[in-house]
């Protein structure tokens, strides 16, 4: 299981995202797996994928998407095995570290 931090620049927001298939597009909810969670101490939210699908299209502090813009800084832990460190221009990653 994976446990994912998400920081968004435009708009200003982060939030937690556990157990996304990594194969599945960061920016597209829709594609990501059914047990995905949505964890949001800002917001006090817990979402399941299906869940966080209606709040990405409602509420403006999330707009993920492929239309997102500024920066966005996710970093991913792998259960047991390490960390990357990624960050995004718009939907476009501009530069990873990983370290296992």
């Amino acid at each position: 299981m994976t446990a994912e931090y998400i920081a968004t620049e435009k708009p200003d927001h982060t939030f937690n995202l556990i157990n996304r298939d990594q194969r599945t597009p960061i920016f597209e909810p829709e594609k990501w797996n059914r047990n995905s969670l949505v964890v949001d101490a800002w917001a006090g939210s817990v979402y399941t994928k299906k869940g966080f699908c209606i709040a990405n299209a409602r509420l403006p502090y999330y707009d993920i998407s492929n239309n997102i813009t500024g920066e966005t800084q996710h970093i991913i832990k792998y259960a047991g095995s390490g960390v990357s460190y990624r960050t995004y221009q718009k939907n476009k990653m501009d530069s990873e570290v990983s370290m296992f």
